[in-house]
């Protein structure tokens, strides 16, 4: 009902466009009316989960997602296979995305795992190691 409104001023005639969907996702500052882009709500959530098996590790949710689909790995090393719904699908496939942005303090080092977690500005120490050695052997220097 309401979209019917937006694109032809009523409810009952859905086959007019009045407003472009354009101007409808400008901030409200701008003219628009400030709805955002779906794609962009489902990104920043899917990432917000991402963070969430990092930050808040009593969480039950979390809990379970390391028990039973991260099984001792890490989510950078997880593997994309039958396990999981289409909500961790759409997280696995959010991965790189996710290392632009979280790091990891090592603190006591209880918590983050040397190898394998995000604790570098760099990157993961695993990778870093890898590109190392590749450039190396290129180089012919193993």
């Amino acid at each position: 009902m309401c979209s019917g409104f937006l694109w032809s001023g009523s409810p009952n005639i859905t086959t007019k466009a009045k407003i472009v969907w354009d101007d409808v996702c400008t901030p409200y500052e701008e003219g628009g009316l400030g709805i955002r882009l779906i794609q962009e709500v489902s990104t920043v959530f899917s990432l917000k989960l991402i963070w969430r098996l990092f930050a808040q590790t009593k969480s039950l949710w979390v809990i379970w997602v390391k028990r039973y689909l991260l099984r001792d790995e890490t989510l950078w090393d997880a593997k994309d296979t039958w396990l999981g719904s289409w909500a961790w699908q759409k997280l696995l496939r959010f991965r790189s995305l996710a290392k632009e942005f979280l790091r990891m303090d090592v603190k006591d080092g209880c918590t983050v795992r040397f190898w394998s977690d995000m604790w570098l500005p760099e990157g993961r120490l695993i990778e870093i190691a890898v590109k190392l050695a590749c450039r190396s052997w290129a180089s012919g220097g193993i």
